[in-house]
């Protein structure tokens, strides 16, 4: 730990760019992110989103197009209320307002698609949980009101005792452990059933999430344990291991994807991990903010799951942002700097 300390306190005061001999601090890069943020937040509280379709070049590009939701949004109000900046009360205070204005019923409840879409692929009256903890954990946050919803949330399970993903909805419904994960994180009711089938899916290195890659679920996992949800523990060493494997697999492949980066910072932080990884993680995200505009790169996030003709799970394609991106790098590097 003392190591660590030393690391993070060299890397917190001062890191070098090798293109532009420019001194950059986590203090200024997270300044540079929240004004990012900023800019690109339509007045009306939402952050910009893109779909892009599963698709070979140039028609996956060609097909790529905005796309107004909830989610998004609300993952990022999420990620950066602990930073202590004017800037996180103004973007929060329009964000708030936005997810207000897409609650369209009197139980709570909100859909991933918004009023502002104007092609949804189902109607924002088809609500989920995803989106409605989300959102609900914002207004927390934010000490706002809205109405009781966490009955409504526990009578959305199967057989199984396991969380569904849609409300009622017209099609059909399935489990995700991502989704799940966030409902624990709301709720903070360390669900046994929910705990068991959770722990055992990470400790048999599965993916039992449809609209998450495992590194997303695992973050979303590691987020609900820091939360509160205290029977995750168990799988803390086995998203560790899996973790710090994905960074070295990485760092030999060359691969220069910020957001996993930052998502692979805050679940390692998550679960007490310490290691020096967490130093070079934190000068990854330094090394490769966007010096034109203080943003981190977007990649693939939410992804879009459908079925084939046969009934088996297809991917119709996957939203991503570099809002997002953004957000969980400050999200990381705000908690670096408290390490010190």
């Amino acid at each position: 730990m003392h190591v660590l300390k030393r690391i993070v306190f060299a890397i917190t005061l001062s890191f070098t760019c090798a293109a532009g001999a420019q001194e950059v601090t986590i203090q200024s890069s997270m300044e540079q992110g929240l004004l990012f943020l900023e800019s690109v937040q339509f007045e009306y509280g939402e952050f910009p989103t893109l779909f892009h379709p599963n698709l070979p070049e140039p028609q996956r590009s060609l097909g790529t197009n905005y796309d107004s939701n909830l989610f998004t949004t609300a993952m990022i109000a999420d990620a950066i209320h602990d930073i202590k900046n004017k800037a996180v009360k103004r973007i929060n205070n329009k964000v708030v307002q936005y997810i207000q204005s897409q609650l369209l019923n009197e139980q709570g409840l909100w859909s991933y698609f918004t009023t502002h879409n104007n092609a949804p692929l189902y109607p924002n009256t088809v609500n989920d949980l995803d989106d409605t903890v989300f959102a609900s954990m914002v207004l927390q946050q934010n000490r706002e009101n809205y109405p009781d919803n966490r009955a409504v949330i526990e009578a959305n399970k199967n057989t199984q005792g396991l969380y569904l993903t849609f409300i009622d909805p017209p099609f059909i419904n399935d489990v995700d452990c991502g989704v799940n994960a966030n409902v624990m994180s709301y709720l903070k009711n360390n669900d046994p059933k929910v705990c068991a089938y959770l722990n055992n899916q990470v400790s048999q290195k599965t993916n039992c999430a449809n609209y998450y890659s495992l590194l997303d679920a695992y973050y979303l996992i590691a987020r609900a344990y820091q939360d509160g949800v205290q029977c995750l523990q168990n799988s803390g060493q086995p998203i560790i291991n899996y973790t710090l494997q994905q960074l070295a697999q990485w760092e030999r492949q060359g691969d220069n994807s910020a957001f996993k980066r930052a998502l692979a910072l805050n679940i390692l932080l998550d679960y007490g991990y310490r290691g020096e990884q967490i130093a070079k993680a934190t000068y990854f995200l330094l090394k490769n903010q966007s010096p034109i505009n203080g943003s981190w790169a977007a990649d693939d996030f939410w992804l879009w799951s459908g079925v084939d003709e046969q009934g088996n799970r297809m991917l119709l394609g996957t939203s991503s942002s570099s809002a997002l991106t953004t957000a969980l790098a400050l999200k990381a590097l705000n908690r670096v700097k408290h390490l010190v």
